[in-house]
C-alpha cells in the first residue's frame, strides 16, 4: 500500500496541470457540499442542544383540506391532549409575549414566552444556573418568576453571576430572576426570557380561543405515525364535543427539528443539498474524464507491466489510490471553500431573521461535518476513479499493447465512455442552471408587491405598549391618536399609519366570520385575516380603495362598527354580489358593517392567491402591540429622530423595535429564499464552468488521439473547413444529446420548486430556452479552441506522432 501511495504521488507530481485541475474541481464540489451540509446540520439535524431531539415533536391544529396549515391550539385542546394522549411522555404549551425591559436605563424591547412548567421537562434542559419553574408558579399571583436566556444575561446584565434573586421589570410588572438558561436555548423562537403561563383553572376549559403553541416528548418506542393517529382520534372527539369551534379542525404532528425554523425551511434546505450533490457529481465526472485521459496515456505502460506479470488488481488499486489522493487534497481545499462560504452566509444574515433560526449561531465546521467531509472526499475519489478503473479491467492486455501502438486512433469503447462522462456533466449542469434561474426569478417575483408606493421610502417599526400602563382599548387608542397627530405634518413625513400586522411581517390574526342572514348549511366556516388599521393605512402603503371610502379617524368606539374588506374577500364570500352594507361578526358579539372594498395585497410569500382580509379601524378595535408605517419623500431613516421624539413626548419609557424600511422588512421575510437562490446561482455558475472545462478537455484529448488521422487527411488534401467540421461534429453531437436530457430533468425540478415557491413555472422561457442556449454557446466556444488547433496540424509532424 505504501508503494502505491509513493507511486501515486510521483505520477501526480509529474502531471501538475491535470492534478491541480482535478484538485480544484473536486475541492469546489466538496467545499460547497461541506458548507451546505453544515447548514442542514444547524437548521434541520441539531437546531437546539436538546437530548434525543428526534423524540421531541410539535402538535398543532390543522384545517381540513389545507395540509400546510399549522394552527395554534386552545386551552381545552391542551387539557384533553395532556389527559388522554398516551403517546407523550410530557407535554407543554406556550404563548409569545413581547415585553419592554424597564427600570434600568433606556427601555429595551424583548421577545419572550409564557410557558407551562413542563416545557423544560419536554426539552430535558435545565438552567445553567438557578432553577426551572415549579408547577405552583402556573397559578395567578404566583407567576412572578423569570428565566433569562444566555444571550440576554450576557448582553443586558453583563454576565452578572449575582443575577439570581434580582428583581427586573417587564412591561411595568416586577419579576424575580430564578435562573439563566444554557447557551443556544431560545425555544419557543425567539425567546429571550420565559415566565410562567398562569391561568385560572376554568380558563383551561376555553375551546374557542386558539393562541397556544404545543410541544411534546414522545414516550420511548412510540412511532411518529402512531402518535399522529392518536392525536387525530382526539381531534375527532373534540369536534364532536365542540361542533362550532372545532368544526373541520384536525390535528397535525411534526418533529420539532423540522418545524422550528419554519414550515418551508426543511424543504428549501433539502433542495439546496440536492443541488450541491449535483455539483459534486459534475465535479466527479469532470475528474473521471481527466483521470481517464491520464489512464489512456499510460495504456502502453500498464500493458507492459501486465505482460510482465503485474496483477490486474494491483493496477486497478494504483488508479483508485491516485483518485483518492486527489480527492483528499480536494477536501483540504474544499474546507477553505466551506469556511469562506459559511462566513459569507453568516455575515449576510440580518439579526431580525437570525433570531428565528435557532441553529444559525453555531453554524460552522464541527466534528460531524468534518467526518462527513472525509467520507464525501473518499466517495468522490472512488467514484471519479471507478470509470477508468473498470475500463482498464475489461480491456485485454494484448489489446492495450495493440491500441497503444503507432497509428492508433483510439478504442471506440474508451471514446464512448469519456463521451458519456462529459455528456453527464452537461445534462446535470443544465438542470442546475435552469433551477437557479427559476429560483432567482421566483425570489424577485415574490418580493414585488402590488403597491403604488415604493417600499424603500416607507419606515416601519414595532411598538408594544405594556398592559400595566395601557390597561384598556381607550388608553391604547389615545396613544395611537397622539402619535399620529404628532407625526402627521412632521418634516419629511408624507403620511403615517398604524396597523396590527404589516404585510410580510410574519404576524397575522385569522378569525372565523359569521354573516348576518346566512344559515349554517354545514359548509366550512368563513375565515379571514383580521387587521386593525388607522385611517392613513391605505394611503401610506399605497393600497387602493376600490369602492366606498377609507377610514378617516372619526370612527368612534361607541358608534357603528365599520369594516373594509378586500377583493379576495368579496370573490370568495360574495361572488356576483354587492357586499356594501352587509354585516358580519367575528365571534365577539359585535356586528361590523362593510363600508369599503380595498385592493388585494400579499401578506405572506407562500400565498398562491390573495387571501380574504378584513380591515377594522383602530379606533374601534385593536390591542397594544402594533406596527407603525411612515411614508417619506426620501431616505426613511431620516425621519426616525422625529418618530423617537414623538414617542418620548407621549411616553418616555416606551421603546421602539424592529426599525427598518418596508423594503428591508420584505427582503428579510424572504431572505431564506434569497440565500437559496444565491446558492443555486453559484452552484449553477460552477457547473457551467466545469461543463465547459469537460467538453474542452474531451475535444483536446480527441484531437490529440486523432493527430495521425488528421495529418493523413491534410496530406490527402482535406481543407481546413472540413477538418474544423469533423472535429466540431463530435462536441456538437454530445451537447445535442445531453441538453435535451438535462431539460427533461430541469422540468422535473421545476415541478418540485413550483410546490415550494409561487411564480415558478415549467414554461419559463429564460430557464428552458435562454439558459440552455447560453450553455450551448459556451460549449461550442469550448469546442472551437481544439478544433482550430486541429486545422493547423502539420502532416509531417502528425505522421511522426506516437
Amino acid at each position: 500500500m505504501l508503494d502505491d501511495l509513493r507511486g501515486a504521488l510521483r505520477r501526480l507530481w509529474k502531471n501538475p496541470g491535470a492534478s491541480v485541475a482535478a484538485v480544484l474541481a473536486l475541492g469546489i464540489g466538496i467545499g460547497f457540499n461541506t458548507a451546505i451540509f453544515s447548514v442542514a446540520d444547524a437548521l434541520l439535524l441539531r437546531p437546539l442542544p436538546i437530548p434525543e431531539i428526534d423524540r421531541v415533536v410539535m402538535p398543532a391544529g390543522q384545517n381540513e383540506g389545507d395540509p400546510r396549515s399549522f394552527r395554534s391550539i386552545s386551552p381545552a385542546d391542551y387539557r384533553e391532549w395532556k389527559s388522554s394522549a398516551k403517546s407523550f411522555q410530557s407535554l407543554a404549551v406556550s404563548h409569545g409575549w413581547s415585553a419592554n425591559l424597564t427600570g434600568a436605563g433606556d427601555p429595551v424591547p424583548l421577545e419572550g414566552s409564557q410557558v407551562t412548567a413542563s416545557l423544560f421537562d419536554v426539552l430535558q434542559v435545565q438552567p445553567l444556573m438557578g432553577r426551572a419553574f415549579l408547577a405552583e408558579e402556573e397559578l395567578p399571583g404566583k407567576d412572578r418568576s423569570v428565566l433569562l436566556s444566555y444571550n440576554l444575561w450576557q448582553r443586558q446584565f453583563g454576565s452578572d453571576p449575582a443575577i439570581l434573586s434580582r428583581t427586573i421589570e417587564l412591561s411595568g410588572r416586577k419579576f424575580t430572576v430564578i435562573g439563566v438558561m444554557p447557551k443556544g436555548i431560545t425555544f419557543p423562537q425567539p425567546s429571550e426570557f420565559w415566565v410562567p403561563l398562569a391561568m385560572k383553572s376554568e380558563d383551561w376549559n376555553e375551546a374557542g380561543s386558539f393562541f397556544l403553541k404545543a410541544v411534546g416528548r414522545l414516550r420511548p418506542g412510540v412511532a411518529l405515525e402512531a402518535a399522529r393517529a392518536e392525536l387525530q382520534g382526539i381531534a375527532q372527539r373534540m369536534t364532536a364535543q365542540y361542533p362550532v369551534n372545532h368544526r373541520k379542525l384536525g390535528a397535525r404532528l411534526e418533529l420539532l427539528r423540522e418545524r422550528i425554523s419554519g414550515d418551508l425551511t426543511a424543504s428549501y434546505t433539502r433542495v439546496t443539498v440536492a443541488a450541491a450533490l449535483f455539483l459534486l457529481l459534475i465535479a466527479c465526472l469532470n475528474v473521471a474524464s481527466l483521470q481517464f485521459a491520464h489512464v489512456v496515456s499510460r495504456t502502453r505502460e500498464m500493458a507492459i507491466r501486465g505482460a510482465l506479470g503485474a496483477p490486474r488488481l494491483r493496477l486497478l488499486r494504483q488508479i483508485l489510490t491516485e483518485s483518492v489522493l486527489v480527492a483528499l487534497a480536494g477536501a483540504v481545499f474544499g474546507l477553505l471553500v466551506a469556511v469562506w462560504s459559511l462566513d459569507l452566509m453568516k455575515s449576510s444574515m440580518p439579526p431580525e431573521v437570525e433570531r428565528w433560526l435557532p441553529g444559525w449561531q453555531k453554524l460552522g465546521l464541527n466534528g460531524l461535518v468534518l467526518v462527513c467531509t472525509t467520507v464525501t472526499a473518499m466517495a468522490a475519489g472512488l467514484l471519479s476513479g471507478l470509470g477508468p478503473a473498470l475500463w482498464l479491467s475489461r480491456t485485454p492486455i494484448l489489446g492495450n499493447l495493440h491500441d497503444s501502438g503507432r497509428g492508433s486512433t483510439g478504442s471506440a469503447t474508451r471514446q464512448r465512455l469519456r463521451n458519456l462522462l462529459v455528456g453527464g456533466e452537461i445534462a446535470l449542469a443544465t438542470v442546475l442552471l435552469a433551477g437557479a434561474v427559476l429560483m432567482v426569478k421566483g425570489f424577485h417575483s415574490i418580493g414585488q408587491l402590488s403597491l403604488s408606493v415604493d417600499p424603500a421610502h416607507v419606515l416601519t417599526l414595532r411598538v408594544t405598549l405594556p398592559q400595566q400602563r395601557y390597561p384598556d382599548h381607550a388608553a391604547i387608542a389615545r396613544f395611537e391618536r397622539d402619535l399620529l397627530d404628532r407625526l402627521n405634518g412632521a418634516p419629511g413625513v408624507a403620511s403615517v399609519a398604524v396597523t396590527s400586522d404589516l404585510p410580510y411581517s410574519d404576524s397575522m390574526n385569522r378569525s372565523y366570520v359569521t354573516f348576518e342572514g346566512r344559515a349554517d348549511d354545514g359548509r366550512p366556516k368563513a375565515i379571514a385575516q383580521i387587521q386593525n388599521v388607522s385611517g392613513g393605512f391605505f394611503r401610506t402603503l399605497g393600497i387602493p380603495v376600490l369602492d366606498g371610502r377609507a377610514f378617516d379617524g372619526s370612527e368612534a368606539e361607541d358608534s357603528q362598527k365599520v369594516a373594509i374588506v378586500t377583493s379576495a374577500f368579496v370573490r370568495q364570500y360574495f361572488p356576483g354580489q354587492n357586499p356594501m352594507g352587509r354585516r358580519f361578526h367575528l365571534g365577539d358579539g359585535k356586528w361590523w358593517t362593510i363600508t369599503g372594498i380595498a385592493g388585494d395585497v400579499a401578506h405572506d410569500f407562500t400565498e398562491r392567491t390573495p387571501q380574504p382580509v378584513v380591515y377594522l379601524p383602530y379606533s374601534q378595535s385593536g390591542w397594544g402591540a402594533f406596527d407603525v408605517a411612515v411614508q417619506t419623500a426620501g431616505e426613511p431613516m431620516a425621519v426616525l429622530p422625529a418618530v423617537r421624539a414623538a414617542v418620548r413626548a407621549i411616553d418616555p419609557a416606551q421603546p421602539l423595535a424592529l426599525i427598518r424600511s418596508f423594503r428591508k422588512l420584505i427582503n428579510d421575510s424572504i431572505l431564506g429564499i434569497g440565500h437559496m437562490a444565491a446558492m443555486l446561482t453559484v452552484l449553477g455558475a460552477v457547473a457551467l464552468f466545469l461543463s465547459v472545462l469537460g467538453i474542452y478537455s474531451l475535444m483536446a484529448w480527441s484531437v490529440r488521439e486523432r493527430t495521425r488521422e488528421i495529418g493523413v487527411r491534410v496530406a490527402l488534401g482535406a481543407q481546413r473547413g472540413q477538418i474544423l467540421r469533423m472535429v466540431l461534429k463530435k462536441g456538437v453531437w454530445i451537447a445535442a444529446i445531453s441538453l435535451p436530457l438535462g431539460l427533461a430533468g430541469a422540468i422535473a425540478v421545476a415541478r418540485l420548486l413550483s410546490q415550494l415557491l409561487f411564480g415558478v413555472s415549467t414554461s419559463d422561457i429564460l430557464a428552458f430556452i435562454g439558459m440552455p442556449l447560453v450553455l450551448a454557446l459556451a460549449l461550442t466556444a469550448a469546442c472551437l479552441v481544439p478544433a482550430r488547433r486541429a486545422t493547423r496540424t502539420d502532416p509531417l509532424t502528425a505522421l511522426r506522432h506516437e
